[in-house]
């Protein structure tokens, strides 16, 4: 997929789920496609999972992190979900790549060891999703014209991240992003 279809892609999500309000309330986002959405005990280094079964689908969260980071593990995890949830069968994807058996496939970012050239390019388009439905470029560009910003300027970085209820460190990707 290419970036701009991603950016399509969360954008259309956006628009049917019919909220202007920023911070994007992710989570009901989420539940508007039919997922559940629930705090799950996961290892620390995990930060997520989405379980995708013929009655449906649901993105667990580690309870342990952050509220900003949660919020993109969420948005990271619909990502999967809309762009890679393309065949019938059943799949879990758990933030390495292993078949646990002939009914879920299960897909691992893992913090500390090389990825597949599939799942590096998945885990790209789930975060370029989960970067495009949290920070949505027109509401971007509108703060930065409400606000002095300079990407140098880190309060401005920090007050356009405080908006959009995300980290400093993905609202500055994210405006690296968008130049």
């Amino acid at each position: 997929m290419t970036v701009k279809s991603i950016h399509k892609a969360a954008n259309d999500l956006l628009e049917q789920f019919g909220s202007d309000q920023l911070p994007v309330r992710i989570e009901d986002v989420a539940r508007f496609k039919g997922i559940n959405v629930v705090p799950f005990p996961l290892e620390n280094d995990v930060s997520g999972i989405l379980v995708i079964e013929p009655g449906g689908a649901t993105i667990g969260y580690n309870q342990e992190e952050s509220r900003v980071r949660r919020r993109f593990t969420v948005a990271h995890e619909l990502g999967h979900f809309m762009l890679h949830n393309t065949q019938n069968d059943r799949k879990v994807f758990v933030d390495n790549t292993f078949k646990v058996s002939n009914e879920f496939k299960v897909l691992f970012r893992s913090k500390h060891g090389q990825e597949e050239p599939t799942t590096a390019r998945m885990e790209f388009e789930a975060n370029t999703f989960a970067a495009a439905i949290l920070m949505p470029e027109k509401y971007v560009f509108q703060l930065i014209n409400e606000i002095e910003f300079d990407l140098g300027d880190e309060a401005a970085v920090k007050e356009l991240s405080r908006r959009f209820d995300v980290s400093s460190t993905a609202m500055y990707y994210r405006l690296l992003n968008l130049r």
